[in-house]
């Protein structure tokens, strides 16, 4: 019979597997049991749930505690239910991320900074909504330069800029340089503590323009998950705080996406925010924009949408130096919502153009109209507008205050050149 032998380091290698397996090693050498099976019943081994036995070095049983996490939450008649509190009435609310995404170009900051200089003075929010309760603003902006395009339009909008505070920065312990503000832990914690102690007053309004820049080194802002663990915090902090939080961000290019798909990155921004506007130009108005919202489970139903144009203007430093800077307009408020097509069209480019050239061939047509007739057909005034390219110019009689626009062929473009084939699905 041949002996057994106990191989060099089989003693270690079953110790070791019995306790990453949660058993009792109790035995030396080949063969050795190992008591508490993966099957025992949890909590009769003494390892717990998640827990761990092993032996000890007087060859005693220690038993670790499990380690687990501890469930957070709030019995429903423990809460008073609340009305929405809110910075324009039935538009952005307190206490909660607004997103206000749109292509380049279409004064979104601007639109943002109008609210903060109304906010500032305790003027009259448009559409006879009420008057602003008088507070401060906090800017974070990566886009615009303070000196030469914020306060420019905080001074055209007629904003009190002793409210209005432009955040550069963070100097964080330690340290004595300045380092680029994010909505990490750190600088939130920050933010919140300055607000809190009224650094900068009664603060009422916080803007991120746009919102993809302050994220942090590191964070994917394709990644729902990544984007969530940054931005529910800072929603916290806002509901602590009472503060309302617009993020402007942008759109994809895509006209094919509708509602929360036409927002960049990750479909996180939009489910974080509880307001969600689309900003488009405005087929009412030759140079409007239209401000839609596409998420809007608090807001009071059957509000139109919000339309404004950029109006021009002058005023001078005090070195007496002239300076232009456009300020935001609010328009009568549009009666309908945009028509939603929801058949899915190939080629609405297309069907624009051939529109276009069977309203403007007989002669020029009033801008209204023409947008007008858009809108009814379910093209965007995006769309439109990429059509006229190269096939119709517009013009009005500048002689003529308030003389409307019209749209005209180009004279230099041959019938032949507007053909235009339609695209069918095979």
């Amino acid at each position: 019979m041949i002996p057994s032998v106990e191989q060099p380091g089989a003693q270690e290698h079953e110790q070791t597997q019995a306790s990453a397996d949660g058993r009792e090693y109790t035995g030396k050498g080949n063969g050795a049991a190992a008591r508490g099976s993966p099957g025992v019943e949890p909590g009769r081994s003494g390892a717990g749930i998640g827990g761990r036995a092993r032996a000890g070095a007087n060859g005693s049983k220690v038993s670790h505690e499990p380690r687990v996490g501890e469930i957070v939450s709030i019995r429903a008649s423990d809460e008073e239910p609340e009305p929405v509190d809110w910075v324009w009435p039935g538009r952005f609310p307190k206490e909660m991320l607004t997103l206000l995404g749109g292509e380049g170009g279409l004064s979104k900051s601007h639109v943002g900074l109008a609210l903060a200089c109304i906010q500032s003075r305790g003027g009259e929010w448009p559409y006879s909504s009420g008057r602003a309760s008088i507070g401060s603003t906090l800017i974070i902006s990566a886009e615009d330069h303070a000196k030469f395009t914020i306060i420019p339009r905080i001074i055209a909008n007629g904003g009190d800029r002793d409210l209005i505070h432009i955040i550069t920065g963070i100097i964080l312990p330690g340290r004595t340089a300045r380092d680029p503000f994010t909505l990490d832990e750190g600088a939130r914690r920050a933010l919140e503590h300055a607000i809190a102690a009224a650094k900068f007053g009664d603060v009422k309004l916080i803007i991120l323009d746009p919102i993809t820049s302050y994220m942090g080194a590191g964070v994917n802002t394709w990644n729902n998950a990544q984007v969530r663990s940054i931005l529910d915090p800072f929603g916290d902090m806002a509901e602590r705080l009472n503060v309302a939080v617009i993020a402007i961000t942008h759109v994809a290019k895509n006209k094919g996406n509708t509602g929360k798909n036409r927002f960049i990155d990750s479909v996180a921004f939009v489910n974080s925010a509880r307001v969600a506007y689309h900003v488009e130009e405005s087929g009412h108005a030759e140079k409007g924009v239209t401000m839609t919202a596409t998420k809007d489970n608090i807001l009071p139903k059957r509000l139109p949408p919000l339309t404004y144009h950029p109006e021009s203007t002058t005023f001078k430093n005090k070195a007496g130096k002239e300076i232009e800077a456009p300020r935001i307009i609010w328009d009568a408020p549009v009666n309908e919502h945009p028509v939603v097509n929801k058949t899915p069209r190939l080629n609405l480019w297309g069907e624009a153009r051939e529109m276009l050239q069977e309203m403007l061939r007989d002669g020029d047509q009033p801008a209204k109209n023409i947008y007008a007739e858009a809108e009814r057909r379910g093209i965007s005034p995006a769309t439109l507008e990429r059509a006229k390219r190269g096939l119709a110019t517009s013009y009005k009689n500048k002689e003529l205050p308030g003389a409307p626009w019209y749209w005209r062929l180009d004279p230099h473009i041959r019938d032949d050149d507007v053909v235009v084939t339609r695209t069918t699905s095979s």
